[in-house]
């Protein structure tokens, strides 16, 4: 049986692009330009009573015209949390955020990386072991 786990998406052009489930198969995270279209963010819905949960954002408040970054999105190994790349702070400039999803609603997003130079990007987060 098939069941929606995305929110109502703002417009007809608006789609989920993506999607992937936690280690332990009680979370999944989706990226959509659900909110605002064209503009991706991160959302994740608890899968733990069977039923699909609300769906959350995962990240905060995006500038114009950014986004979370395509493909970017890996759950820890334990499946508490997630680390991403996205645009959060300046239009442009991509960093890596990790964000503890365990509870009831998302935490709030940790920047990784230090401060950017003007114009610089993280370009690849990598989990280890």
């Amino acid at each position: 049986m098939a069941m929606q786990v995305n929110a109502p998406l703002g417009t007809s052009a608006s789609d989920v692009d993506a999607f992937i489930f936690a280690p332990s198969s009680d979370r999944i995270a989706y990226r959509a330009d659900q909110n605002v279209d064209t503009q991706v963010e991160l959302f994740v819905v608890s899968l733990a009573t069977g039923a699909p949960g609300p769906a959350m954002m995962v990240n905060t408040v995006l500038p114009t015209s950014a986004d979370v970054s395509a493909a970017s999105e890996a759950f820890t190994r334990d499946g508490r949390a997630l680390v991403f790349e996205a645009d959060m702070v300046v239009n442009d400039e991509t960093e890596a955020w990790w964000v503890d999803v365990s509870g009831a609603a998302p935490g709030t997003p940790v920047r990784l990386n230090p401060v950017l130079p003007v114009n610089g990007d993280v370009s690849v987060v990598i989990l280890g072991p």
